[in-house]
C-alpha cells in the first residue's frame, strides 16, 4: 500500500500545481497579446491546410492546423474565469485561422461565438500566453529552435564520454522525425522538449531505479498536460531505450528486466492517464459541462475502427504509418547506418553481448506497435504524425546494434 502513496501523491499535487499555473496564464491581459497574433495571422493562414513542406514526405506536413488552435485557445476569452482556465475557449471552428483573424480585429469580441476543447489541459499555455505578450509565433519559435538545439547538443556531449559508439544512435534519433519539423510545429514542442530532458536526467550520475521509475511518472504527467496528442509515446519509449543502452550495466536475469520495464511503463501510464483524468474531474465539477462524458467518448472513437465512413484494421493502420518510411531517402539512412557499423568493425569495435541492454532496448522498441493498437482510428486518419511514433522502433533497433559494440582492447585481458 505504500508503495501507491508516492505515484499518487504525485498526481495529485499535479493536478493542483497544473491547474494553478493555468489560473497564473489566464491571469494575463488578452489585450496584450492581440499584437503579436495579428502579427502571426500571415504565417497561420498560409500553412493553415497542413500541407507538407517537402510534397510527398508525409513527416514533413506542417500541421498548422493544431499550431492553430493553440493559438485560438491562447486568446479567447468569454465568461468566468474557470471558464476560460478549464474549458479551453476557441475563437471558432477547431484549426481556422480565418476565425482569429475575425477575432483579433473585432469590436465586439464577447458577442462572437466560441468552440471549447476541453478535454485537454492545454499546460502549453503556461508558456505560449506570456509569450505572446511579447514576441510572434515565428520568434516563439525561433526562441524554441534555439532551445532544443541546446540540448541536442548537451546529450550529444554527455554520450560522447561514453563511447563514439552511441553518438550514432543520437544521430538517427534527431534525423528520423524530419528535425526541422519538430523545430517549426508548436505541436511537437511539448514533447520534444519532454524527452530531451527525461535523457539529460537519466544521464546524471547516481540516480537511483526509485528516482528513475518516478521520473517516468513525471514524464507521463508532463506529456498529458502540455502534448495535444501528438506522439506522446515518445516520452515513453525513448528515454527507455537510451537508459537500457547507456545507464543499465548490471547484469540481471530477462525475469527481472522485464519486471522492471513493466514497472516503468505502469509509472508512465499512471502519471500520464492519471493527470488526464484530473482535467476532466476538474473541468466537470468547476464549470458545470459534462467532459467526462466528451472525454470517455472520445477515447471510445479514437481507439476504435471506425476511420470516416470506413472499416480498419489494427495491420492497415500499422501499414499506413510505416509507409511513410518507406522512401528512398530513409533507405539511403539505413545504408548510412551500415556504412558507420562496418567502418567502426574495420577500426577494430566488436560486438559483445549484452543480454540485458538487449533485451530492454528491443523491448521498448516495440512500444510504437502497442500504441498503433490502442489508438487505431486516431493513428489512421492523422498518420502524417502519428507515423513519428515509429522513431522509438527505429532509434531502439539502432541503439540495439551500436551499443553492443566494445573496443578491441575491452576484451584483451591485462598481462
Amino acid at each position: 500500500m505504500r508503495r501507491l502513496i508516492y505515484p499518487a501523491g504525485l498526481v495529485l499535487a499535479a493536478w493542483f500545481t497544473g491547474f494553478f499555473l493555468l489560473i497564473l496564464a489566464y491571469l494575463i491581459p488578452q489585450d496584450r497579446m492581440m499584437s503579436s497574433v495579428e502579427q502571426s495571422l500571415l504565417t497561420l493562414e498560409r500553412f493553415g491546410g497542413g500541407d507538407e513542406l517537402l510534397p510527398g514526405i508525409p513527416q514533413t506536413n506542417l500541421d498548422y492546423f493544431t499550431d492553430i488552435t493553440m493559438v485560438s485557445t491562447s486568446i479567447a476569452e468569454q465568461g468566468p474565469l474557470m471558464d476560460k482556465v478549464l474549458l479551453a475557449q476557441m475563437c471558432g471552428e477547431i484549426g481556422d485561422a480565418g476565425s482569429i483573424r475575425k477575432y483579433v480585429y473585432s469590436d465586439q469580441r464577447e458577442t462572437l461565438p466560441l468552440k471549447t476543447y476541453a478535454r485537454y489541459w492545454h499546460g502549453y499555455q503556461i508558456f505560449l500566453r506570456p509569450l505572446l505578450t511579447f514576441i510572434n509565433l515565428n520568434q516563439i519559435r525561433m526562441l524554441g529552435m534555439m532551445c532544443m538545439c541546446a540540448l541536442a547538443m548537451l546529450i550529444i556531449v554527455r554520450v560522447m564520454k561514453r563511447g563514439t559508439a552511441l553518438l550514432i544512435p543520437q544521430f538517427a534519433l534527431f534525423v528520423l522525425p524530419a528535425p526541422f519539423i519538430l523545430l517549426i510545429n508548436l505541436q511537437c514542442y511539448s514533447v520534444t522538449f519532454i524527452t530531451l530532458l527525461m535523457i539529460l536526467i537519466l544521464q546524471s550520475e547516481g540516480i537511483s531505479r526509485k528516482q528513475v521509475v518516478l521520473l517516468f511518472e513525471l514524464g507521463g504527467i508532463l506529456t498529458s498536460y502540455f502534448d495535444l496528442l501528438s506522439v506522446p509515446g515518445i516520452t515513453l519509449g525513448v528515454p527507455l531505450v537510451f537508459y537500457y543502452a547507456v545507464k543499465r550495466e548490471e547484469n540481471h536475469s530477462w525475469q527481472r528486466t522485464c519486471l522492471e520495464m513493466l514497472q516503468i511503463i505502469t509509472a508512465w501510464l499512471l502519471g500520464y492517464g492519471g493527470m488526464w483524468a484530473g482535467k476532466w474531474i476538474f473541468a466537470t465539477c468547476l464549470t458545470g459541462e459534462n467532459v467526462i462524458d466528451d472525454a470517455l467518448q472520445t477515447v471510445k472513437l479514437r481507439s476504435g475502427t471506425t476511420a470516416g465512413t470506413r472499416q480498419v484494421g489494427y495491420f492497415e493502420t500499422l501499414q499506413k504509418n510505416w509507409d511513410c518510411y518507406n522512401t528512398v531517402v530513409y533507405k539511403l539512412l539505413l545504408i548510412g547506418l551500415a556504412v558507420g557499423l562496418c567502418v567502426l568493425l574495420i577500426r577494430g569495435w566488436r560486438f559483445q553481448l549484452k543480454k540485458e541492454m538487449l533485451l530492454g532496448t528491443v523491448l521498448a522498441a516495440c512500444i510504437p506497435f502497442a500504441w498503433y493498437r490502442l489508438t487505431v482510428n486516431h493513428s489512421y486518419i492523422h498518420y502524417y504524425f502519428a507515423c513519428k511514433e515509429l522513431v522509438i522502433f527505429f532509434y531502439g533497433m539502432v541503439t540495439a546494434v551500436f551499443a553492443s559494440l566494445s573496443k578491441k582492447e575491452a576484451f584483451q585481458r591485462p598481462e
